[in-house]
């Protein structure tokens, strides 16, 4: 079949993005129309001083509420072809043999791994398991957290038969399939990279076997189609097909066009990811980057990631408590007017978004949040300014470890973020480089779409899908004021090396 007929064969496809606050869904039609787009926020979030959970339970009432959304927005003559699931990475979900959840899932900002790290340690160095998964040790992270639960709650870990993400539980959900891919799967930190399977020796180490994982299904894959009575509530056709999505940092690249070798994306969600498109996987050598497979074969993405960026503008807001005249929570919009004014002062404070750790430079010492030169006549606007910059700058410090691409590279900001002029234009004055913003506030899911596409065989690949759905963006440039980030840039670092070594 040719690429025109292809495209000849119109149908609609949803892509769903499960992010850590939200979820949200979009509509498009192959010939890349957007005909409707939904969101939710989740409401059952338990977070203690190390736990940090949510309700998978929830993810699914959520999703099947957002695909309701949609379907009811489809026209007789039309149909949904597939839908495709951008998804958090990380959280480990138990179920039983029926795919219902035994427990809270534990999300990747969960700390309490850090107990099980010698464990580990004791068989594997650090490096090693980099090497092995693309990862560093991480507390939040499947590997160390299946340790803690088979160590503190063995009647637990004993009862679950299926040990899952959050990608891989919906898809069983949906289709009775248990069924990842490689960008998320690589996350869980027991797959070998290099295999794509999952590695015989972290799974001994654990006590499982391949048996309570999920299948690994290649990103625009088809896994199956809908389960009967799944498709019948959702009010989807019989044959609706659920297509392997991604990792929802290699989605947005995908629907935002980082699909090209020293490609940069920056995505602003509640983690703040450095995402840098490679051709292969490159030397060991800097593990401070996570390396793992895109969702466009061939490629390889090397991640570096500030886990308290996003949520640093929404902790400031909780913290100072800032209302608007009517006593209601400020909203984002108004936070940057009356910042404005004071981002080019430069006796500001300065702030490190380091709640959940340092990610660039290593250091010796503990790490820890931080303002530092804060003065008595600073109000709340200089310092939440100064948070708004405290997360530019640390992620301009984490692009240090990137070697300089390419002069066409491409730089682009997705995420919550992106809708902050004033964010996003200390983001390119910053890195003194342009910066490309996509116009579709749900890059995600317009990632998760083309691959739906590709899967149900209405694009023959992954340029093919962007081509088609591709939509508007904005370039926001350099506006002058690049010397006076240049100068904080270099006062943050010299702070910080101060005060943690």
């Amino acid at each position: 079949m040719s690429i025109t007929d292809m495209t000849r064969q119109e149908g609609l496809l949803i892509g769903l993005d499960v992010g850590t606050s939200r979820a949200k869904a979009v509509l498009v039609s192959s010939s890349g129309q957007t005909i409707a787009r939904a969101t939710t926020p989740y409401r059952c979030v338990s977070i203690t001083d190390t736990a940090i959970e949510q309700d998978a339970g929830e993810w699914w009432q959520v999703v099947c509420g957002l695909i309701r959304q949609l379907a009811d927005q489809v026209k007789p003559d039309q149909k949904i072809r597939a839908l495709a699931l951008s998804t958090q990475g990380g959280s480990l979900v138990m179920t039983d043999a029926g795919g219902e959840p035994l427990s809270p899932a534990i999300t990747w900002q969960d700390q309490r791994g850090e107990t099980m790290r010698p464990v580990v340690l004791s068989d594997y160095s650090n490096e090693q398991i980099h090497d092995k998964t693309g990862w560093q040790l991480g507390k939040g992270l499947n590997l160390l957290q299946i340790l803690r639960v088979r160590e503190t709650d063995p009647v637990l870990f004993s009862r679950a038969r299926c040990f899952l993400s959050t990608s891989d539980f919906l898809a069983l959900k949906l289709t009775g399939r248990a069924a990842i891919d490689a960008s998320n799967a690589g996350i869980n930190q027991l797959l070998d990279i290099t295999t794509k399977h999952w590695d015989p020796d972290l799974l001994r180490l654990t006590g499982l076997d391949a048996g309570h994982l999920a299948d690994i299904i290649p990103s625009g894959t088809p896994v199956g189609r809908l389960l009967p009575e799944v498709s019948l509530d959702l009010g989807l056709d019989p044959d609706t097909m659920l297509v392997s999505g991604g990792h929802d940092q290699y989605c947005a690249a995908l629907g935002a066009g980082a699909i090209h070798t020293h490609d940069r994306l920056i995505g602003t969600g509640t983690a703040w990811v450095i995402l840098e498109v490679a051709g292969q996987a490159k030397a060991m050598q800097n593990r401070n980057k996570a390396i793992s497979h895109h969702v466009v074969p061939g490629l390889w993405g090397h991640l570096m990631s500030l886990p308290f960026g996003g949520a640093a503008l929404e902790w400031i807001r909780s913290a100072l408590d800032l209302r608007d005249i009517c006593g209601q929570r400020m909203p984002f919009t108004e936070i940057d007017r009356q910042i404005e004014p004071f981002v080019l002062d430069a006796t500001r404070p300065f702030f490190y978004p380091y709640m959940q750790g340092c990610p660039y430079p290593p250091v010796v010492s503990p790490v820890y949040a931080a303002f530092a030169r804060l003065m008595q006549h600073h109000d709340w606007r200089a310092m939440a300014a100064s948070v708004l910059e405290g997360v530019v700058l640390q992620v301009c410090w984490m692009w240090d470890a990137y070697p300089d691409g390419k002069s066409e590279t491409a730089y682009i900001m997705t995420g919550g973020a992106s809708a902050s002029p004033l964010w996003r234009q200390m983001l390119a004055n910053a890195l003194n480089q342009p910066v490309t913003i996509p116009e579709n506030p749900d890059i995600g899911c317009l990632g998760a779409a083309m691959l739906a596409g590709i899967g149900a065989g209405l694009f023959p690949d992954a340029p093919g899908a962007y081509a088609a759905l591709s939509q508007a963006s904005t370039t926001v440039r350099p506006d002058g004021e690049t010397r006076f980030f240049q100068e904080r840039l270099r006062q943050y670092k010299q702070l910080q090396r101060q005060m943690f070594g």
